[in-house]
């Protein structure tokens, strides 16, 4: 399991939509985001956050982490 929790918001087959808290961000980025893919299956992330949030979150390479 990974170390950001998902809480399911709807089901159908194999497919799920859940949302989540920020992942931590800085030096855990990248460990938080691999835990999201290998541990629970998260292959689509969309963030909600504006651009100053990514940075004050220090999550500025979110998306590039992702890739």
């Amino acid at each position: 399991m990974s170390i950001v929790s998902l809480f399911n918001v709807y089901e159908c087959g194999l497919a799920r939509l859940s949302i989540a808290r920020r992942p931590r961000g800085g030096d855990w980025l990248i460990d938080e985001l691999r835990a999201l893919k290998d541990d629970d299956g998260v292959r689509i992330l969309v963030s909600m956050l504006s651009p100053e949030e990514e940075i004050e979150l220090d999550l500025t390479a979110e998306a590039e982490c992702c890739e």
